[in-house]
């Protein structure tokens, strides 16, 4: 493999999917935040901090902390939503996109170890 080129594994979860469509996604979605914690050595109770922008209709950004274990299930919305969880094996880096009705243009989150 070249220095040009990644492997982004990625996946999505939306709720129009069949209901063992939806649990496979994530399962797999669940699989890409674990290769993420381990390769940072996060453990599932350890605080992680999520950067956020395009968030909600006012298109929001900022960041706020999460615990490792509620990714990438936190992004739910009350509504229809899709979730695309995106791992970069070259750089170690986990984001999530998330579209719905007042995000139609995606949320981006990017999720980063908290260094203490």
């Amino acid at each position: 493999m070249s220095d040009l080129e990644t492997t982004v594994l990625k996946t999505w979860i939306d709720t129009d999917m069949e209901i063992d469509d939806w649990n496979d996604a994530k399962d797999y979605a669940i699989e890409l935040v674990e290769k993420w914690m381990t390769a940072h050595d996060i453990n599932p109770s350890d605080e992680v901090l999520v950067k956020y922008s395009g968030a909600t209709w006012q298109r929001l950004s900022g960041s706020a902390p999460a615990v490792a274990s509620s990714l990438p299930m936190i992004f739910k919305v009350n509504g229809d939503y899709t979730l695309e969880v995106h791992y970069d094996e070259s750089d170690k880096s986990l984001a999530i996109v998330r579209y719905s009705h007042d995000e139609p243009m995606g949320a981006r989150h990017v999720i980063v170890k908290i260094q203490k």
